[in-house]
């Protein structure tokens, strides 16, 4: 009996996750078995859909340098532009619980 690897797994169902993100872990299973005829556990199907769904959620450039989809650009960098932008974030991803997000930034200190 082989191993699967969910990252093997996310490099082939990638385009079915753009299609649809928020497949379900049943669904992925099937989908699995039917088109490969492989068993995943749920721990190998939720694992394949965090690596795929993190994959997705960023652009690549040219060289493969992972660059995420968000910026933009202001008159100045000061608090005032970063909570502005903070808050739009927010808005835009639809975030109701603050503290289950973490936003990075290279933001210097003002």
């Amino acid at each position: 009996m082989r191993m699967i690897k969910s990252t093997w797994l996310a490099k082939v169902l990638q385009d079915s996750f753009r299609l649809l993100p928020d497949m379900f872990i049943s669904v992925l299973r099937l989908a699995i078995d039917k088109k490969y005829g492989l068993l995943i556990t749920d721990n190998q199907a939720r694992r394949t859909k965090e690596v795929v769904l993190k994959a997705i959620q960023v652009a690549l450039d040219p060289n493969n340098g992972r660059w995420p989809l968000c910026w933009t650009i202001v008159e100045k960098e000061n608090k005032k532009t970063w909570k502005w932008f903070v808050q739009a974030l927010i808005e835009y991803i639809g975030i109701v619980d603050e503290e289950d997000y973490v936003i990075i930034s290279d933001r210097r200190k003002v």
